[in-house]
């Protein structure tokens, strides 16, 4: 019978908390959003000599915005892929569970850990890929408006 990590309820209020946190956060950036788009839309078509630039700002702070956790998660994926190869264990000793977990040790953990950094490394592709394509947008958006 293999060894159990067993949960952590601390662990798991922490989580609720934080998934509590982030929509209530989410919640308000999109009301702020929308409160304030017609002054954006306004200040971004008063002048059109600056409209180039002005887009180009607008789409350097969202492109960032939406790239920005992506790369952070791939970078906590990562380094969680390389404890879990090099200490050949899931989950990591010590870890705090939000439930029961089944032990994992040897090769099976290790490649675990390998698919978590090729993971992570697909969303720095994906990353990078969002913000080509929408720098490629604004540009085409820009061209076509001039």
């Amino acid at each position: 019978m293999s060894d159990i990590q067993r949960a952590d309820p601390a662990a798991r209020r922490r989580a609720l908390l934080l998934v509590a946190f982030g929509a209530l956060t989410g919640g308000i950036v999109v009301a702020v959003f929308e409160r304030y788009r017609p002054l954006l839309e306004r200040w971004l078509l008063s002048d059109t000599g600056a409209m180039t630039q002005r887009s180009m700002s607008i789409t350097v702070v969202l492109v960032l915005a939406i790239i920005a956790p992506l790369f952070a998660f791939a970078a906590h994926l990562w380094m969680r892929g390389s404890a879990m190869r090099r200490h050949l264990r899931f989950p990591l000793e010590g870890e705090r569970l939000v439930r029961d977990t089944p032990i994992v040790r040897g090769k099976a953990a290790a490649v675990r850990g390998r698919v978590l950094q090729w993971l992570a490394c697909g969303l720095v592709i994906l990353a990078i890929a969002i913000a080509v394509v929408l720098w490629g947008l604004v540009v085409l958006a820009v061209a076509h408006a001039t």
